[in-house]
C-alpha cells in the first residue's frame, strides 16, 4: 500500500536560501515557457541552516513523461547544444569576474543580476530530476531484474569527480599540480558553503591514491578497458530484452541527462564561489555578514531592501512553496503557521516500526558490512574513516572525499541520474540509492550489511 510518505520526493541538505531560491526561480514561470509544461509545486523548508525540497513523484513522472516524449521525437542535439552555450558564458563571466575588487555597491548589485541571470538560464535548462524518475520507471518496467536495471542505467560518461581523479593521479610536477589545484579549487563548494581549495589539499589527496595505486598507468588502463566492456555489456542487454529503436534511444536519452546532471553540479559548483563573493561584497555596504546574506531573496537584493529582522527570521525556520497551479510564490516564517501547512501537506508524521531491511535500488553491485557513518553535511562527511558506510539523504560532489573513503553508500533518495548513482559506479562503491528513510532508521555506528546485488541494506546491531 503507498503511504503519504511514499507520494512525496524528499531532498535534505545543509542550505542556504539565496542560491536555491533562484533554483525555484529557474524552474517557475520560465520553464512552462521553455518546455512546454510547468515545473511541478514545490515545497522548501529550512531550518537550522537543513533544507527539505519537496515534490510529489507523480508530478516528477508525468513532467518527466512530457520531457522525454518530446526528446525523443524531436532529438536532443540542439539542447546539447545550448547547453554548451550557456557553459561558455559563464566560464566567460567568470574570467571576467575574477578582478572585480573595488566596485561601488551599484557595480556590484549589477555584477550579481549578471550571475542571477546566468544561474536561471542554467538551471531552466537543467531539468534533469523528472527525466530521470520517468525514464527510471519505465526502464525498471522493461528490466527483467534489478541487475539489468543496474546495467542499462549506467551512465557512459565520466563525471568530473572522475576526470578530477584521473587527472590527479597522473601528475608528474608541482608545476602540473599547481595547475590541478587551480582547475579544481571549487570541488568542495556546496549550497551551504564555498572554500578555495589549494596546492596543499591536493598535494596531500595525491599522497594518499599513490598509496593505493601504486602503479598508475596500469590502473587507468584497467579502468579505461571496464569502460569499453560496459558498452558492450549494455548492447548485449538490450539485444537480449529485445529492445526496439525508441527504447534504446530512451538508453541513450538517460545516459546524456546522467551526464548533464552531472555537468550541471560542475558549474553550479564553480558559479556558487562568485554568489558568495558578490553577497559578502554587498552585505558589508549593509553590515551585513555573508551569512545574512545568503538568506535573502534576490529582488531585494536588486530594489535594495533589506530587512534585518526578516533575515534573522528566516535563518531561524522558513517555508517557501511554489504553486504550478496558481503560478505564483507563497512564503511563511512564522514558526506555527509553518508547522500547520507542514500538517495540511504532509500529514501527521507517523511512528516508525523497527525495519531491519531496508529496500532500494541498486545503483552499484556488491556486498559489504560496515559501521554506518549517517550525515546531512558534506562537511561532516569528510570524517567518515576507511571502510565506513555512508549514510545520507542524497550526495552531491562535494561528499567525494567521503565517497573516496567509504566502503559502500546508502542514500535516501535519488535514482538513475544521482550523483551517488553515478560515482559509485565509477570509483567501484557498493550503493543503494532511493530508500526513503535510511537515514531515520539507521543510527552511526550501527553495523549494517549494503547488499548491492539483491538491493538491500540489513540493520545487523545497533
Amino acid at each position: 500500500m503507498t503511504t503519504k510518505e511514499d507520494v512525496w520526493f524528499h531532498w535534505e541538505r545543509n542550505a542556504t536560501i539565496t542560491p536555491i531560491f533562484m533554483c525555484m526561480e529557474a524552474w517557475a514561470e520560465p520553464t512552462t515557457k521553455y518546455h512546454g509544461t510547468p515545473w511541478p509545486t514545490t515545497i522548501c523548508i529550512w531550518k537550522n541552516d537543513l533544507i527539505s525540497w519537496n515534490n510529489e513523484n507523480e508530478d516528477f513522472y508525468n513532467m518527466g513523461r512530457v520531457l522525454v516524449e518530446n526528446f525523443l521525437k524531436n532529438g536532443w542535439s540542439k539542447f546539447e547544444d545550448e547547453i554548451n552555450t550557456e557553459a561558455r558564458k559563464i566560464a566567460q563571466f567568470m574570467k571576467d569576474s575574477n578582478n572585480s575588487g573595488g566596485m561601488s555597491e551599484q557595480e556590484l548589485v549589477k555584477k550579481f543580476r549578471e550571475l542571477h541571470d546566468l544561474w536561471i538560464r542554467w538551471f531552466l535548462l537543467g531539468v534533469t530530476e523528472p527525466v530521470g524518475v520517468y525514464g527510471e520507471r519505465v526502464l525498471e518496467d522493461l528490466s527483467k531484474d534489478k541487475k539489468d536495471f543496474s546495467l542499462l542505467t549506467t551512465p557512459v560518461r565520466k563525471s568530473f569527480s572522475r576526470r578530477e581523479f584521473e587527472d590527479l593521479l597522473q601528475i608528474k610536477s608541482d608545476q602540473e599540480l599547481e595547475a590541478h589545484a587551480k582547475n579544481y579549487s571549487w570541488l568542495h563548494n556546496n549550497y551551504f558553503t564555498t572554500e578555495v581549495l589549494g596546492k596543499e589539499f591536493f598535494e596531500e589527496e595525491l599522497k594518499k591514491i599513490r598509496e593505493k595505486y601504486p602503479d598508475p598507468e596500469q590502473y587507468l588502463l584497467e579502468i579505461e578497458k571496464k569502460d569499453e566492456e560496459l558498452v558492450l555489456e549494455k548492447e548485449k542487454a538490450m539485444n537480449e530484452l529485445g529492445f526496439n529503436e525508441e527504447q534504446r534511444n530512451l538508453v541513450k536519452l538517460m545516459e546524456f541527462f546522467a551526464w548533464f546532471q552531472d555537468y550541471r553540479k560542475e558549474y553550479t559548483m564553480k558559479m556558487l564561489h562568485y554568489v558568495d563573493r558578490l553577497l559578502e561584497a554587498i552585505g558589508k555596504y549593509h553590515e551585513f555578514s555573508l551569512k545574512e546574506m545568503k538568506h535573502t531573496i534576490p529582488r531585494e537584493i536588486f530594489e535594495n531592501k533589506f530587512d534585518k529582522k526578516l533575515i534573522q527570521k528566516r535563518m531561524a525556520h522558513f517555508m517557501v512553496i511554489w504553486n504550478s497551479n496558481d503560478a505564483k510564490f507563497e512564503f511563511l516564517i512564522d514558526e506555527d503557521e509553518i508547522e500547520r501547512k507542514k500538517v495540511e501537506i504532509f500529514g501527521q508524521k507517523q511512528h516508525t516500526k523497527e525495519i531491519i531491511e531496508i529496500e532500494g535500488s541498486i545503483a552499484n553491485k556488491g556486498r559489504v558490512k560496515g559501521r554506518a557513518f549517517v550525515t546531512m553535511s558534506a562537511h561532516d562527511a569528510k570524517n567518515i574513516k576507511q571502510g565506513e558506510i555512508l549514510v545520507t539523504s542524497m550526495t552531491s560532489p562535494d561528499f567525494i572525499i567521503a565517497i573516496k573513503r567509504a566502503a559502500a553508500i546508502v542514500t535516501n533518495e535519488g535514482g538513475i541520474l544521482c550523483h551517488a548513482a553515478v560515482v559509485s559506479r565509477e570509483f567501484g562503491v557498493p550503493c543503494i540509492v532511493g530508500t526513503r528513510n535510511a537515514t531515520h532508521l539507521i543510527k552511526t555506528g550501527d553495523l549494517i550489511e549494503v547488499d548491492g546485488n539483491h538491493g538491500f541494506v540489513r540493520i545487523l546491531k545497533n
